[in-house]
């Protein structure tokens, strides 16, 4: 997977984990969520824990290896975790750029 390709999956998984964690067409759902499960309330309020989830199911999917060892298995572990990593970084700066409220 070229590096670009990969660039651009960190960007769809920021921008959703955004969306769903902030946006205000969210909120009912946010709220439907939160008051049945500690759990996937918080998941679903947290713009890092659903880029987790975001990146595994983009993991799975395309599969991006960047490292190539005889493991697959941990090519795709170290990828989804970078995956994540960069995601919240473009998180992080687009949050900030459009004056999101950590408050929320």
């Amino acid at each position: 997977m070229a590096v670009l390709d990969f660039i651009y999956l960190a960007l769809a998984t920021a921008s959703i984990a955004l969306t769903i964690t902030k946006a205000v067409i969210f909120e009912p759902m946010r709220d439907w969520i939160g008051d049945r499960s500690d759990f996937f309330g918080e998941l679903f309020s947290c713009p890092y824990c659903m880029s987790h989830w975001i990146s595994f199911g983009f993991i799975a999917y395309y599969q991006p290896r960047l490292v190539s060892s005889q493991y697959l298995i941990a090519d795709l572990f170290t990828s989804a975790f970078a995956l994540i990593t960069v995601s919240s970084l473009f998180a992080a700066l687009v949050f900030r750029l459009f004056g999101g409220s950590e408050e929320e």
